[in-house]
């Protein structure tokens, strides 16, 4: 890195207490009006940042903006998707390495990622942002696994499909004590919910 660069990094350490005690670290030590996540097994792409930041000012209600990782999710003639709370709840469209998020839209949480939660943390923190701000998908690979990981199924902490499976379920019972949801569409996504991980069990084993 150039030492004009360098200036503008700066390195912080903790002891290992898992990525959502790391991530809130993280945030409390930044000062940006943008908040982005890059693991070590990860990478963005070149432009990422500018194009998210481009799509924040053009959509000043955006509290979260996310891309593809690894691979888009739609056709090629898509260039984005508003994705609301309840589309979320089915799907996670925010992957960690492809998000950016809003400060502001963090400071009116009461925590950021959940410390207690080792599986979908992410997701309980998309869901609570996206149900007062606006959530954005941008149809492009931003950020890439450099070792070639798939999304799920695959090392790390993605690869135990039962605990993630818990983790969403966590995420969905949280939601419906907190009345965000009725009792109703937590049933339909708890159904939804275990029809995708039988799914996901299935492709893996093949």
């Amino acid at each position: 890195l150039n030492a004009k660069i360098q200036k503008k990094i700066t390195i912080r350490s903790q002891k290992n207490s898992g990525p959502s005690s790391a991530r809130n670290h993280g945030i409390q030590q930044s000062n940006g009006e943008y908040i982005a996540f890059l693991d070590s097994d990860d990478s963005w792409i070149a432009e990422k940042l500018e194009i998210q930041i481009d799509y924040f000012k053009k959509n000043p209600t955006a509290g979260i903006v996310g891309g593809g990782f690894n691979q888009k999710i739609f056709e090629d003639h898509i260039k984005f998707r508003a994705v609301t709370y309840y589309q979320l709840l089915f799907r996670n469209y925010f992957l960690t390495p492809a998000v950016m998020i809003r400060r502001d839209a963090l400071n009116a949480e009461k925590y950021v990622f959940d410390v207690s939660k080792t599986y979908c943390e992410d997701q309980d923190l998309w869901l609570r942002i996206t149900h007062k701000h606006t959530g954005i998908y941008i149809n492009q690979v931003l950020a890439k696994n450099i070792i070639g990981k798939a999304n799920f199924g695959e090392k790390g902490l993605s690869s135990n499909l039962l605990l993630m499976y818990k983790g969403e379920l966590s995420n969905y019972f949280s939601e419906y004590k907190n009345k965000r949801i009725s009792y109703y569409s937590l049933l339909i996504i708890l159904i939804f919910s275990f029809i995708k991980f039988c799914r996901r069990k299935w492709i893996t084993n093949f």
